[in-house]
């Protein structure tokens, strides 16, 4: 096999996959401070592997913008060649995200365009200010429209080819979760239904499959309804316009995508306000300790496909329900 040798720091080493076997050999050995790999390509420099050791000497952070701006960024494409030749995941990780807050400031990229496969010019710069946001909070989105799973996957693989990142698709995507950009899966009903006594209807549900819980994870759900019950009640006058003695409510329900077999059930995330007409507008973010989200983990451990549902209740006779528009918002991190 064609190639020179090189020769790598222990330090730098240790964070390698593919210098593992060398480092055990050396444990054997004297444990030197380094190690010599061999049949290294022409298309990984050493102007790359230069900045490799000093991220790896300084033990570099995100934060640290004095070192990228005169080290890391003239040199970030050859030193993310060099850090995806050695498995270098670490390096990857903080390149990726360095490159990707690029996109938080450059005027002439536009997400839209990534995710559509139109890329930028190959020839655009890194300008400047790039680094003041580095010691900052992170979990601002680059994105300024919410994303479909299917579309941060296109945006991975056009920030990819744009030539704006130069490390794999895989580490774009560990980056996306630390960036906190979410993957957004919506669906709602805009259709006015009536449900009378003893109803436990589904009025609303969102798939996840198997692959999808795979691949993400569930983070946040939001739900929002306009509904109110008849209007008129023979109970207690006192209770009129508030929840109390109110028998529609709507419960929200996980089941199994294989047989309709309930797994968990929110009830009552809304109460319409007993013997008022007007239509109430409601909304949720289903507390993460409920039972639905752990459930949801199961699933994925499983791989096993669920729905989530808006179900719709009303309760003895002369109670009716009416809706008339519904949401459900799934937000996911990418695994």
């Amino acid at each position: 096999m064609e190639g020179r040798s090189v020769t790598l720091s222990r330090r730098l080493a240790e964070t390698c996959s593919t210098c593992a076997p060398l480092l055990e050999l050396a444990e054997d050995a004297a444990k030197e401070d380094y190690v010599i790999v061999s049949c290294i390509p022409a298309r990984v420099c050493d102007r790359g592997i230069s900045v490799l050791e000093e991220w790896a000497a300084a033990n570099r952070k995100d934060n640290d913008a004095d070192w990228m701006r005169t080290s890391w960024l003239p040199a970030h494409k050859e030193a993310s060649i060099a850090a995806d030749f050695f498995g270098c995941t670490a390096f990857l990780e903080f390149s990726a995200l360095a490159s990707l807050l690029f996109l938080r400031h450059a005027s002439d990229v536009d997400i839209s365009d990534l995710v559509d496969g139109r890329c930028p010019a190959q020839s655009t710069q890194f300008p400047d200010n790039i680094f003041d946001d580095l010691d900052h909070d992170l979990t601002a989105t680059p994105s300024r429209t919410r994303l479909t799973p299917d579309q941060m996957s296109r945006l991975a693989i056009g920030i990819d080819k744009s030539g704006l990142v130069y490390v794999p698709v895989p580490e774009i995507i560990k980056v996306f979760r630390r960036l906190n950009l979410r993957a957004t899966c919506s669906t709602e009903r805009d259709e006015q239904a009536v449900y009378h006594a003893n109803a436990d209807q589904v009025y609303l549900e969102f798939e996840l499959s198997a692959d999808l819980l795979k691949a993400y994870k569930v983070v946040a759900l939001e739900f929002a309804a306009e509904a109110h019950d008849q209007g008129w009640s023979s109970n207690n006058p006192d209770h009129f316009g508030t929840e109390t003695g109110s028998f529609t409510w709507s419960d929200i329900a996980l089941v199994s995508a294989a047989n309709g077999a309930e797994i968990a059930r929110s009830t009552r995330w809304y109460t319409n306000l007993h013997a008022v007409s007007r239509w109430q507008t409601r909304k949720l973010m289903l507390p993460q300790q409920s039972l639905i989200f752990e459930r949801l983990q199961e699933a994925a451990q499983i791989q096993s496909g669920a729905r989530i549902q808006i179900r719709v209740c009303a309760m003895f006779p002369g109670w009716r329900h009416y809706i008339r528009y519904a949401r459900i918002d799934v937000h996911m991190l990418p695994l």
